[in-house]
């Protein structure tokens, strides 16, 4: 593995055939099968860490609740439904909900407020009716499409086999 941390000052490495691209690859698998070691001792950390914040804070939670229901049920005898101490106040806010129904809401917005309408077209749906003919976007009819150009984009993908323990170490 320590070719591996030196192989991105030094640079001079060329793949120019097969059995070095062979190598390049089982040296990528060796860096994504440590990669996936550490994913994992990662996520046992993670689950570490979260069983201690939740075993340190369910009592304090508790204790939080507790107070705020003896608050709460103190607030309500007020005239004006407030606890205000040198301590510590209560806030009440008041918010709505609004039901809707669109089959009756969309026809009075398209009329009265037809600003406030959002079009937008199913991009997904609508690409699989388009054919590319050089860069050119056609439809199911034959028809140019206006508003767009084609432009094909190359991914590569690298897919090392799974490193298996000691089959790719130098002896």
């Amino acid at each position: 593995m320590d070719e591996i941390k030196e192989a991105p000052e030094k640079q001079t490495f060329v793949i120019d055939d097969d059995n070095k691209a062979n190598w390049a690859f089982r040296k990528l698998a060796e860096v994504k099968h440590e990669l996936d070691i550490k994913a994992q001792q990662k996520a046992g950390f993670d689950e570490q860490t979260k069983e201690w914040y939740e075993s340190e804070t369910k009592p304090l939670k508790e204790s939080q609740d507790y107070f705020e229901q003896l608050i709460e049920q103190y607030r309500q005898t007020q005239p004006d439904g407030k606890v205000k101490v040198p301590a510590g106040y209560t806030s009440l806010r008041h918010a709505k909900q609004y039901q809707r129904e669109p089959s009756k809401l969309l026809p009075f917005v398209e009329k009265n407020y037809p600003d406030l309408l959002k079009k937008d077209i199913k991009w997904a749906y609508f690409k699989k009716q388009l054919t590319d003919y050089d860069g050119v976007a056609i439809d199911q009819n034959g028809e140019k499409v206006p508003g767009i150009t084609v432009i094909e984009k190359e991914s590569v993908s690298y897919h090392p086999n799974k490193l298996e323990s000691g089959l790719y170490e130098e002896k």
